[in-house]
């Protein structure tokens, strides 16, 4: 939450009104958004997603 209100130029307390208020509203929305954030922070951290490791190009994981 620090890090979206120094983000939105916000107080700690004003941004935890309007993320309180938004998760209020739609809690499924929210938990899409969250795993989104998570995706793109994995992203950022230069980790991949759902991507096979050591297969040659073109061959899916557990491939012959």
């Amino acid at each position: 939450m620090n890090q979206i209100a120094n983000h939105m130029g916000w107080s700690l307390r004003y941004a935890a009104s309007v993320i309180e208020h938004y998760a209020a509203v739609s809690p499924a929305e929210s938990a899409e958004v969250l795993d989104l954030l998570k995706r793109e922070k994995r992203h950022r951290d230069g980790q991949t997603v759902n991507v096979p490791v050591n297969a040659r190009d073109g061959e899916q994981e557990g491939g012959s």
